[in-house]
């Protein structure tokens, strides 16, 4: 009857039975067994010692050669231990099981490639065996032959159908080729064979994943937690899932529920500040991520603070966050520009320009940063530098309708301009007819022109 084997590499020193010599030699077996009652005792200096006199005995011993050898290795002399290999290889190196503990030790030894060509000499020796067939699987798939790994992992399946561990091998080296559907069945059949092995569950949701199929990766995380309710990174790949799903409020649930298990583990906190930004809970999200800076000065999330404590108008704190963020990159226009946003809505208009100026000095072709200061100066009121900023946002970005909102119904409102204000309005509008700051602007531009029929029902509209 064949053996089920476990998965895995290991060595160990192994305990054998004596040789037949040893029944002819009984001084070399009384020293053989004080030195195999010293070795389980963990006394593996005078086990060695003891072996060592049991083969001077006896020099055809095999098996306190194959004791020795780790002996050695393990005593920290390897030349010995190497050259006790080549005894034992000489002596029987047409024996499978022999082949088979040598590659073992040379495995041990990180010695691959000897091990390997003592793995396939036992393999012609012994054409089904599975140890050989399970190591060269492994070999294969360290080395990232991954098709070779692939086909000793079918060949041990087909001695083994019913190992639920070599399945769940054979998928995951499968899934590394992206042979996703060939690693699902064979997570299936690992579920079949196991249905307890959780793994094999959340390997099949990964995959989903992987995929962006995430309906099916919440299937399967959901089956899951009704199981294993505590489990909460589960929970919180599940969250992550109806996250992508845009299932803002079943993420939050999961998130809080997370959150209460893994106290601590502040990425908890980063999802779900997310999600209460995409429920519009910007306090709440600020909330998240105080807690996330508390434990990690990360530019992006410090960034992400002053941005929505801007959103909240409060507008010293944001400035407080976004300088903080820019002192640990200070070559990150994009926190100065938010920086000149903050300040813009704070109504430090100088300061707004200050930045926004900065900006553009070093990303002149950004469009909305001149948008941005010609509102700053507008406000500030420089209208004279403001339209040249417009203007110039509307040569880099032509369809930049907010950029001709303002600039066409400050015309209009000052009453300057009002044919170039027209052109303006009327393209703004029929890039985005449904805007209805855009309708009310051109509705004003048409009441200063005197065309009351048309400024009345576009302001109606």
């Amino acid at each position: 009857m064949k053996t089920k084997i476990t998965v895995c590499l290991f060595a160990a020193a192994l305990i054998l039975q004596p040789s037949a010599s040893f029944a002819v030699n009984f001084d070399a077996y009384k020293i053989y067994l004080k030195g195999v009652m010293a070795l389980k005792s963990g006394d593996f200096e005078t086990a060695k010692k003891d072996y060592e006199k049991v083969i001077a005995l006896d020099p055809s011993a095999l098996a306190v050669y194959k004791d020795l050898v780790y002996l050695y290795w393990q005593g920290g002399n390897k030349e010995k231990a190497f050259e006790t290999a080549d005894k034992i290889n000489a002596a029987d190196g047409e024996n499978a099981q022999t082949t088979l503990f040598l590659a073992t030790f040379y495995l041990v030894a990180n010695d691959t490639e000897k091990a390997k060509k003592l793995l396939d000499k036992t393999l012609e020796l012994d054409p089904d065996n599975e140890t050989a067939t399970v190591y060269l699987a492994a070999y294969y798939y360290s080395g990232n032959q991954l098709h070779e790994s692939v086909e000793y992992w079918n060949k041990f399946l087909k001695q083994q159908p019913d190992s639920a561990a070599g399945y769940f091998q054979l998928a995951m080296v499968q899934e590394k080729l992206s042979l996703y559907d060939a690693a699902q069945k064979s997570y299936d059949k690992v579920i079949e064979l196991n249905p307890e092995a959780r793994e094999a569950y959340l390997s099949k949701a990964r995959i989903y994943e992987s995929l962006g199929d995430y309906p099916s990766a919440i299937k399967v995380y959901e089956e899951y937690i009704s199981v294993y309710p505590d489990n909460y990174y589960v929970l919180m790949y599940l969250g992550k899932c109806y996250f992508e799903t845009q299932d803002f409020v079943k993420a939050k649930d999961a998130f809080i529920k997370t959150k209460k298990g893994l106290q601590g583990d502040v990425s908890v906190n980063y999802w779900l500040g997310l999600t209460y930004e995409r429920l519009g809970q910007i306090d709440k999200s600020a909330e998240e991520f105080e807690i996330v800076a508390a434990k990690e000065k990360d530019v992006a999330i410090l960034a992400r603070l002053g941005y929505y404590y801007s959103l909240l108008k409060n507008y010293s704190k944001a400035d407080t966050k976004l300088k903080e963020a820019l002192g640990k990159d200070p070559e990150n226009y994009e926190i100065q520009y938010l920086i000149g946003l903050n300040c813009l809505d704070w109504k430090k208009y100088g300061k707004a320009v200050k930045y926004i100026s900065d900006i553009i000095t070093a990303k002149p072709d950004f469009a909305d940063a001149y948008f941005f200061l010609g509102t700053a100066y507008d406000k500030d009121g420089d209208f004279e530098n403001a339209e040249k900023a417009f203007l110039k946002t509307l040569e880099i970005n032509p369809n930049q309708t907010r950029a001709m909102n303002y600039l066409g119904y400050t015309y209009a409102d000052k009453g300057i301009k009002l044919n170039e204000s027209a052109i303006l309005l009327e393209r703004a509008v029929t890039l985005e007819p449904s805007n209805g700051a855009f309708i009310d602007s051109l509705g004003w531009l048409y009441y200063r022109q005197g065309k009351y029929e048309e400024a009345a029902r576009f302001l109606l509209a």
